[in-house]
């Protein structure tokens, strides 16, 4: 298991993930074989059973994580935090979260899911960005490869992807 995915799990503390542990008795979670399979497809990789998976993923902590793995911790807050701008001290997150490690790289997929009501590009346009704050644009970094994934039961109307990175 990456540094990274390490951090990760550090900071996955909602307590609905929580109660969902507790009552089926399981300390991680596994995505359905045919969901890996068709995610894996949308994604071009295929994706392993041993993986991290977290429900409204806050983007401060995915944010601290990735910062924390660039920045070891050391037992002391750093003096000047250069990401500082980037913490939101906000709730802003995402439905579901799922990393895994491929060779040297760890994979962070961000799943944003819709039932009944639709997206708007504003919504989008502002977690585009926000990602994009967070993980650089072209949006990379040396250790981890993002993935934004819109789920639902119908193919999403009239959302314009053109700002948003590749």
């Amino acid at each position: 298991m990456s540094t990274l995915i390490e951090h990760l799990q550090s900071f996955n503390k909602k307590e609905r993930f929580i109660l969902l542990r507790n009552t089926l008795g399981r300390d991680t979670f596994q995505l359905d074989g045919s969901f890996r399979e068709r995610l894996g497809q949308e994604l071009g990789a295929t994706i392993p059973a041993d993986l991290l998976v977290a429900m409204d993923y806050h983007l401060d902590w995915l944010q601290m994580a990735l910062y924390l793995t660039e920045q070891p911790w050391t037992g002391r807050p750093p003096i000047e935090n250069p990401n500082s701008e980037l913490f939101e001290a906000n709730q802003r997150d995402i439905d579901l979260l799922v990393a895994f490690d491929y060779k040297t790289t760890t994979h962070i997929v961000m799943l944003e899911a819709k039932v009944e009501t639709g997206w708007t590009n504003r919504q989008l346009d502002r977690k585009a960005d926000r990602l994009c704050r967070i993980f650089g644009d072209p949006c990379c970094t040396d250790f981890a490869e993002p993935h934004f994934v819109l789920l639902s039961p119908r193919e999403p109307e009239r959302i314009d992807q053109s700002a948003w990175p590749g």
